[in-house]
């Protein structure tokens, strides 16, 4: 009898003793997982570096604010300068967050296929309106400035 109750006492040591070496290994190995860091940096002139914050970070409500706005953006301009919508591309995008918590925004606009006599004047219409329907609403806090609206052909000339 005795025999059998230190064999029992050896398996259930030898049982504890497995349990606790896989707890073990496995709270281990949960923190050598791998991850990702990412991360920005600045060359500084001295050849030193410096960690530079992300330019933007915006939630996906204003991403998805953003995207319903240049596609707006994108039938209105098609509109006023009287061209296919296919031919007017357009991506608004945020470039950093500005006084007041605002999000500053930049517009590239790329006029495909286009051979229209585009002068200072339609274009300067095109750009007041991107300032405007991106300045004038009520339901976003964005702002954005002449010299974040770029316009350019399909030639790639900047026209504005």
């Amino acid at each position: 009898m005795k025999n059998k109750t230190i064999l029992i006492l050896i398996l259930l040591l030898s049982l504890a003793g497995m349990i606790y070496f896989l707890i073990e290994k496995q709270a281990v190995a949960g923190s050598n997982t791998p991850h990702v860091k990412v991360e920005m940096r600045e060359e500084l002139p001295n050849g030193e570096s410096k960690v530079v914050k992300p330019i933007y970070e915006i939630d996906e409500q204003m991403q998805n604010w953003l995207n319903k706005k240049g596609e707006e953006l994108t039938t209105n301009i098609a509109n006023q300068l009287k061209v296919d919508r296919k031919n007017v591309k357009l991506v608004l995008a945020p470039i950093a967050t500005g006084e007041n918590k605002m999000l500053d925004v930049s517009c590239s606009v790329v006029l495909l296929k286009s051979k229209l006599a585009l002068g200072d004047e339609r274009i300067q219409k095109v750009v007041e309106e991107i300032i405007e329907a991106i300045t004038n609403q009520t339901d976003a806090r964005v702002t954005i400035r002449t010299e974040n609206i770029v316009i350019t052909n399909s030639n790639n000339e900047v026209l504005h």
